[in-house]
């Protein structure tokens, strides 16, 4: 776990929180490369679980191993994790020397587990998304702001919103391969949703009212249920050495967006990131000897240029890759800091909803 980066989600974290047993396999989460390879080997040849028959798509990969469910991501693990969570209380990380619970004050105070996809009429949630009397709802309810912690729009792993539990790690003699402020400063956005779009029925149907709805073809998600879309995007720089994510305020097609949703929700952060690492970077490329600047220094630098004057206008600028130098300096260290700093700017009393 330490080694590869890897993290641990499903009916195993959330029984953690909720001191229950009863689950049978254990999700694991690991990128794809390296990392991946080895851990497979080592489940396979130290854990003895048999051989996996690995395949993969463009986002993510599916290794069935007996008790073990290994997905091998594109991106950093808690990425796909958190995209996939259905309920908020499934959400749920474990490392290898924390615990994660995101919403543990719905879930474990308040009993209730919110969605976080949107439903169709073949949704089926398995019996441990809403255990031990656990009540399964959309969106909460108006009252429900003032009585019970909202959910926050702006959110990231390690903040004062999530449950966190340290794991006794005396004796653990291996180097973990990425600091624990790297997933704890992995953002996300959570957007109240709701899908207004028409079933679509069979032709004849002149959409009067009719007591059976057996000729009714509901598509995805047009159940009039609402749910909070979780956002969560790749955070990426050439002087960063991990990878974090951040949020996004992208509504998809057919939805309604909250009323005050902000740009600042989006880019606030990605934009303060971006524009220091992309000026770092410039730096970095500067002090590359002359003699070992590729042929397409200029252009590259121009873009990284480019990138510093228009961050703030564009939220996706493609960036060239760059082979390093061993003097490459990375600046993951300043990510709190950087963070703390955004965080007392962010303009909470504009954003009212506090989803």
């Amino acid at each position: 776990m330490a080694q590869h980066n890897a993290l641990i989600c499903g009916a195993v974290s959330y029984q953690f929180f909720a001191m229950a047993h009863g689950a049978d396999v254990l999700e694991v989460f690991v990128q794809r490369g390296e990392d991946a390879d080895a851990l497979v080997e080592h489940i396979e040849s130290v854990e003895n679980y048999g051989s996996p028959s690995p395949w993969f798509d463009d986002h993510l990969g599916h290794l069935a191993i007996d008790v073990h469910d290994v997905t091998v991501t594109e991106h950093a693990p808690v990425r796909a994790i958190l995209c996939n969570a259905r309920t908020t209380a499934t959400a749920n990380i474990l490392s290898w020397n924390k615990a994660y619970s995101i919403f543990p004050s719905a879930t474990f105070i308040h009993g209730k587990s919110y969605l976080l996809k949107p439903t169709s009429i073949d949704s089926e949630y398995s019996d441990w998304e809403y255990a031990s009397g656990m009540k399964l709802q959309d969106l909460l309810w108006d009252e429900e702001g003032i009585n019970t912690q909202p959910i926050q729009r702006q959110r990231r792993i390690g903040d004062r919103f999530s449950w966190i539990i340290d794991f006794p790690t005396l004796g653990i003699t291996c180097k973990p391969k990425v600091p624990d402020f790297v997933l704890e400063h992995c953002n996300f956005m959570l957007i109240e949703t709701v899908d207004f779009s028409k079933p679509s029925r069979d032709d004849g149907d002149d959409g009067g009212s009719d007591d059976s709805d057996d000729d009714v073809s509901w598509p995805y998600g047009s159940t009039g249920l609402g749910w909070y879309e979780l956002k969560c995007e790749p955070l990426i720089a050439q002087v960063l050495k991990y990878q974090y994510t951040h949020g996004s305020h992208y509504i998809s097609p057919g939805c309604r967006p909250p009323k005050d949703i902000r740009e600042e929700d989006d880019w606030g952060w990605r934009q303060v990131v971006m524009q220091r690492t992309s000026k770092l970077t410039l730096l970095e490329l500067l002090k590359i000897d002359g003699s070992d600047r590729p042929e397409n220094f200029r252009k590259i630098f121009k873009k990284y240029s480019d990138a510093v004057k228009r961050v703030h206008r564009s939220n996706h600028i493609k960036l060239p890759s760059i082979e390093k130098p061993k003097q490459w300096l990375y600046v993951d260290e300043d990510i709190p800091k950087w963070y703390r700093a955004w965080e007392k700017e962010y303009d909470k009393p504009e954003n009212p909803t506090e989803l």
